[in-house]
């Protein structure tokens, strides 16, 4: 008995310690990208991943040929998108499905999407915003980014700037779960290819068909083609991708770094989530409650990103209780000429005298990009971080998930550092109850968007729920 507590229960001890939870924050886009693409390529078993915004560019086709790549190795990927936000050609979907199988000759990368749209239209406005990317239930990211070129600085005309996180450990676990509770449930269907299913273009599809005039085979030779275009530009992105090198924007592949290593221990990470098996109501928008508790926790400062701010009357209640209670709140949200989102503008100028009075500290960003990282520090000492904005969609409407990352000193100064990077960059607009710098308001805006949003401004009391 003796040797046992001697030898064994040390040995425990440590492989605990080996388990704990470990975390860092990805806050340029070239750490955010080369994060993603060494996690993926260095999948043993497999790759979940689950986003809200999917574009149709060259990131977006990169990802799929590592996500196609991993699947003929062998590795099972199952891909989530929402189905109303995403730009992904349904021709794209089947050439990836039809040439991810492994050498056991198994169909290995799997496409659901996420609330399908249908006559029900009550439930068309519920969306799925998270942004995950899983790997052999080992290794996670997640925070503000989508997929597309805007999201890692290609972008010609405008960028986000933006935030992740790449998390390690058992909390993972968790995280996985929870994936797969939507995976299995009734929110998502496999997307539907219509013209680009591998059955309508297959050679014999149209035998059957009478006296159409061979509209049936046009219509099948026309969808070959754009099938073929997929393929291409898959192919492409893999020669791409295979040539990389250190002189390629700064990305490398295959590079064998192992992130864990750059990763510091937490005392504490918690992932939340709305429940994860319904769509989104009042009744059902834990992950609501779960911030707002951990928000109202704080005794000293909070500060919080948030590109979308447009306060609810609960949102009111908490600010109220913070700024009630002596503690200092600071927020960063875009401003008028940063902004991507005229609609979530409008709300927010709607709630910004309110917000002013009751005390809240504002800053504008600047510019030129537009920021979308969404993060809060509470007491210098937890970071919260993930994809819920301030805005009713985050609250009520949409599918979101969020980190409380406690007990880690790096992270917490790589959060004040960005914070303090960001407010040089920002317009202070109300301090000590008082509107500032108005004069600053419609600086650097075309008349065109100052003409929308007014034009928005008309029909907010309808939609502001929506927003």
């Amino acid at each position: 008995m003796k040797n046992l507590f001697k030898y064994v229960l040390p040995g425990l001890l440590m492989s605990v310690t080996c388990f704990a939870d470990k975390a860092k924050l990805l806050l340029t886009d070239l750490d955010a990208l080369q994060a993603r693409v060494d996690i993926i390529q260095q999948a043993r078993k497999e790759i979940l991943v689950e986003y809200f915004s999917v574009w149709n560019d060259e990131q977006s086709v990169g990802g799929f040929a590592l996500l196609q790549k991993a699947a003929q190795k062998g590795i099972k990927v199952k891909v989530i998108m929402d189905s109303l936000s995403n730009r992904v050609p349904r021709a794209l979907i089947s050439a990836l499905q039809m040439h991810s199988y492994g050498p056991d000759g198994e169909q290995n990368l799997q496409i659901k999407v996420y609330n399908p749209l249908s006559l029900n239209l009550a439930k068309a406005t519920h969306r799925d915003h998270s942004k995950m990317l899983i790997v052999d239930n080992h290794i996670m990211i997640s925070g503000g980014r989508n997929v597309g070129d805007k999201y890692f600085g290609f972008n010609k005309v405008r960028n986000y700037k933006d935030a992740d996180v790449i998390v390690a450990g058992q909390i993972v676990d968790t995280a996985r779960e929870n994936f797969m509770k939507v995976w299995n449930s009734q929110i998502t269907e496999v997307s539907r290819l219509y013209e680009s299913d591998p059955e309508k273009l297959a050679e014999n599809a149209c035998a059957y068909v009478r006296n159409d005039n061979g509209d049936c085979e046009n219509l099948r030779q026309n969808a070959i083609a754009e099938y073929k275009k997929q393929i291409s530009r898959i192919d492409q992105s893999v020669l791409k991708i295979t040539d990389l090198s250190d002189d390629t924007e700064g990305l490398i592949t295959n590079t064998g770094k192992d992130w864990t290593t750059v990763m510091t221990e937490c005392d504490d990470i918690e992932f939340m989530s709305h429940e994860p098996e319904f769509l989104v109501t009042k009744k059902t928008n834990t992950l609501t409650t779960q911030l707002k508790n951990k928000v109202l926790a704080a005794q000293k400062e909070v500060l919080i990103v948030s590109p979308y701010l447009i306060p609810t009357a609960g949102l009111h209640e908490v600010f109220r209780n913070l700024l009630d209670r002596g503690i200092v709140v600071k927020v960063i949200t875009n401003s008028l000429r940063s902004t991507d989102n005229l609609f979530a503008q409008a709300g927010y100028r709607a709630e910004k005298q309110k917000m002013t009075e009751m005390g809240l500290e504002i800053y504008e960003y600047n510019g030129p990009n537009t920021m979308h990282a969404k993060m809060a520090i509470l007491d210098r000492s937890a970071v919260l971080i993930g994809t819920y904005n301030l805005d009713p969609r985050s609250m009520n409407l949409n599918r979101e998930i969020a980190f409380a990352i406690t007990g880690n000193k790096e992270i917490n100064a790589q959060f004040l550092d960005q914070y303090t990077s960001v407010m040089a960059d920002s317009t202070l607009v109300a301090k000590d109850k008082v509107a500032l710098n108005t004069e600053k308001d419609f600086e650097g805006v075309s008349s065109s968007k100052k003409f929308l949003l007014k034009a928005i401004g008309f029909i907010l009391p309808l939609i502001k729920d929506q927003i």
